[in-house]
C-alpha cells in the first residue's frame, strides 16, 4: 500500500538518505520503509556525528583485538568480556539485515501478484 504524503514526509525527515533509493523502494511496502527510517533515525539520535567515526574505530579495534588475542592467555579476561558485546552487536545487525531481506522478498512477491 502506498503511504500518504504526510507519511512520506515523515520518512524523509527520519531518513533523508531514502531520497537516493529511487525505484529500488518499489519492492518494499510502506511499513518496511517506515521501519527502516525509524531505525536509522534512532541510530542517528543515539550517536552524534562527531562520535560516529571514533565509535566505528573502537568497534573495529575491539574486533581486531579479540581476533588477534584469542589464543593469548594473558588477554583472556579482556577477550572474554569483549566477545559477548561484539557478538550481540554484530548479531543484531545481522538480524536486522535478515528481517529487511525477508520483508523485501515478501513485498516483491505481493507486488508481482497484483
Amino acid at each position: 500500500a502506498a503511504m500518504s504524503e504526510a507519511e512520506a514526509l515523515e520518512v524523509m525527515r527520519l531518513n533523508p538518505a531514502v531520497l537516493q533509493c529511487g525505484p529500488s523502494l518499489e519492492v518494499l511496502g510502506a511499513a518496511e520503509i517506515k521501519a527502516v527510517a525509524t531505525a536509522r533515525s534512532l541510530g542517528t539520535r543515539l550517536l552524534p556525528p562527531s562520535l560516529r567515526v571514533p565509535a566505528l574505530a573502537l568497534v573495529l579495534a575491539a574486533l581486531g583485538y579479540v581476533l588477534s588475542q584469542s589464543q593469548n592467555a594473558d588477554a583472556a579476561a579482556a577477550v572474554d568480556a569483549l566477545k559477548p558485546l561484539l557478538g550481540a552487536g554484530l548479531a543484531s545487525i545481522f538480524a536486522f539485515v535478515l528481517y529487511g531481506a525477508a520483508n523485501a522478498g515478501r513485498s516483491a512477491k505481493r507486488a508481482e501478484e497484483k
